[in-house]
């Protein structure tokens, strides 16, 4: 849910009731004699798609004995959420802070004066395709309660978040390789980190699918802090020149306050020894143009999005990235509403040239679908070249059946069900039966070329993850 939440997000559903005693008294309509406040924000900055916090500040004239203060906040689009605390003022009178919709109301059980200062800490989640550099923040509505119940005077002001960065997509996070004797058999970043990455073959989200990420410092190595990052890639990396995304509006387990919906194509999380990191992909936004930019800051459930992962580990010393346990995924269909059906994993691997696995496929579906059979395949080309992979079926008799060529562009994937046209097709059921045997997939251009596959293995309604196994 977007919007404005408190640090404790039960409290939206006590509006009704315990809310009502310090409302009814804000709104007391008889004023303080010459007592007056001020409530205004200040200005942050920040990038696009990241968090900016910026104060919300009291100050009071007349010998103001303020209580309670209520406002409501005003911003564009360009901000999808907002997270509000206390602030010193607040907590020094014992006071606490909740909003609900875009009003956010600071009182306390108590008859605490609350002195001027910072009343509350604001953090904003800025859209990751803004329309505007500026992004204006205005208080209004600003109600004031004095000890003795009547209001006091009181006004609101604005404040500003500027973008430190054009507001673009911030696409697949660039590595520069620079020579560093430090990191032993790993590549190093241009400042002299350490780091490896692969690129997990699948993802999907949005429609009645659900993708669940978990990456982990958990190394069998010496152990330390290390920087993971996932950056969703689409199908396609780019169409006539221009780059094309996957947003998505993700949930996970590290970020504050918990529970926080958050849309981007990548985060960064840093991990100490056996911490772990949770992500959640649930849905794209809405009103995507056909490069997946300019998209509404709302989710759109009905859409599905699709495309691949890429992991990386990023640490000072290449100790810390030694014998780490690798990244997986879990597909989930719901059935209905949060019931979930289906599931499979995919489990992170290092590109090779060829890879093999076992499928089985039933050549008439229509038959029985209790039992019926279908495979389908994702591969990715994390390579800095178009690759040519072959991919060959063969019987359990290990007789060639048929095979078919993919091209796959550097840092794109594709994905086929085998019995469709754009899989294999009738072809692979040479004696109309059903097809039980090995699919291999080898990179056959450019020389030295790798790819990374995911084969699932359907029968019925059921849904299962095959072991793709790579091979000399």
């Amino acid at each position: 849910m977007l919007g404005i939440s408190s640090n404790n997000k039960r409290l939206r559903f006590l509006v009704g009731r315990e809310l009502v005693v310090p409302v009814l008294a804000l709104l007391v309509s008889q004023s303080a004699f010459a007592q007056s406040a001020v409530l205004s924000a200040g200005s942050g900055s920040g990038t696009a798609g990241a968090t900016v916090s910026i104060p919300i500040n009291l100050t009071s004239a007349g010998a103001a004995q303020i209580v309670g203060i209520q406002w409501t906040f005003s911003f564009s689009s360009d901000v999808t959420g907002v997270t509000v605390y206390a602030g010193p003022s607040a907590t020094n009178a014992r006071k606490s802070v909740t909003c609900s919709g875009t009003r956010c109301l600071v009182f306390g059980f108590n008859n605490n004066l609350v002195a001027d200062g910072t009343i509350a800490i604001a953090t904003f989640q800025l859209a990751t395709f803004p329309s505007n550099n500026t992004i204006p923040v205005t208080l209004s509505n600003i109600v004031v309660s004095a000890a003795s119940g009547a209001a006091i005077t009181a006004s609101g002001g604005s404040g500003n978040i500027s973008l430190i960065a054009p507001a673009i997509s911030p696409g697949i996070p660039p590595i520069t390789l620079g020579a560093s004797a430090n990191c032993a058999e790993f590549p190093a970043t241009q400042d002299g980190r350490c780091f490896t990455q692969s690129i997990i073959p699948w993802v999907t989200f949005g429609d009645v699918w659900e993708s669940r990420l978990k990456m982990g410092n958990l190394s069998s190595g010496a152990g330390g802090p290390i920087q993971v990052s996932f950056t969703l890639l689409p199908p396609t990396p780019a169409t006539n020149g221009r780059p094309n995304h996957i947003p998505a509006f993700f949930l996970d387990n590290r970020s504050l306050p918990a529970g926080q919906l958050q849309m981007g194509e990548s985060a960064i999380y840093s991990l100490l020894a056996n911490e772990s990191v949770d992500v959640r992909f649930l849905y794209p936004p809405s009103g995507c143009d056909s490069h997946g930019e300019n998209c509404g800051n709302t989710p759109d459930p009905s859409q599905l999005s699709y495309g691949s992962i890429l992991v990386r580990y990023l640490a000072t010393s290449p100790a810390n990235l030694r014998g780490l346990a690798k990244a997986e995924v879990t597909f989930l269909a719901r059935k209905d509403g949060s019931v979930y059906g289906w599931q499979a994993t995919e489990k992170e691997a290092a590109p090779a040239r060829m890879w093999k696995a076992p499928v089985e496929v039933t050549y008439d579906k229509a038959a029985n679908y209790l039992t019926s059979q279908e495979a389908a395949a994702a591969i990715t080309n994390p390579g800095t070249q178009d690759a040519t992979v072959r991919a060959t079926l063969y019987d359990q008799n290990g007789n060639l059946v048929v095979a078919k060529d993919f091209v796959v562009t550097t840092w794109s994937a594709i994905s086929f069900t085998f019995s469709s046209p754009g899989g294999f097709g009738p072809a692979m059921f040479p004696q109309q039966a059903d097809f039980s045997g090995w699919v291999t997939f080898e990179v056959i251009a450019p020389s030295g070329g790798v790819v990374s596959p995911l084969v699932l293995q359907g029968i019925g309604n059921s849904l299962a993850s095959v072991d793709v196994q790579p091979f000399p």
